[in-house]
């Protein structure tokens, strides 16, 4: 493949990812991609000079060599100009930080979060709102897990709105530590 190609897919699947038309999961030992209903689609209108099929091949490969990157693996010889491609037009420090967090832990990662404002109402009296809470789903994956049905888990936890004050200033503060731990390096 002509080096020129490869930029231009980088630049191609950096700006699908920029405008949240695909997702990239990172795994222990490989990565994958998410995409919307209508990527192909949106491949073909916006870019139809490429090839989809050489596409998706040129974006595991960008997938990889970020893994590599992010983990301190050198490059071969004859992957070098990728390896500064990927470096340069892809990724950020925010994204390598990230990239290494998630291929190096056999921790749950964070996939998504989502709520539901409930109403607790009287039992006798029904039309009564007693008060409201927030129900909170953390949605979790295991990196061990890739690709796999059993590879989200969820966790539910109801919280009053003292309760989630206090969660919300326990992670500002552990915000603020882990800050000050990146600032002593």
């Amino acid at each position: 493949m002509e080096k020129s190609n490869f930029k231009d897919y980088v630049k191609i699947f950096s700006k699908l990812i920029e405008e949240e038309k695909i997702e990239v999961v990172w795994g222990l030992t490989r990565g994958g991609i998410r995409g919307s209903h209508d990527l192909d689609d949106e491949i073909e209108n916006k870019y139809p000079d490429i090839n989809k099929d050489e596409f998706y091949e040129n974006a595991m490969d960008i997938i990889q060599i970020a893994r590599l990157i992010a983990i301190g693996k050198k490059p071969k010889e004859k992957d070098v100009l990728n390896y500064e491609i990927v470096n340069d037009l892809f990724l950020t420090k925010e994204l390598l930080e990230q990239i290494n967090v998630q291929v190096s832990t056999s921790s749950n990662l964070l996939e998504d979060i989502n709520y539901e404002i409930l109403t607790k109402r009287s039992i006798d009296e029904p039309m009564d709102v007693i008060t409201h809470t927030l129900l909170l789903n953390i949605i979790t994956r295991d990196p061990l897990k890739f690709n796999t049905s059993n590879e989200l888990e969820s966790l539910s936890i109801e919280f009053t709105e003292k309760d989630l004050e206090e969660v919300i200033e326990e992670l500002q503060g552990l915000i603020k530590k882990l800050s000050e731990v990146k600032e002593q390096k």
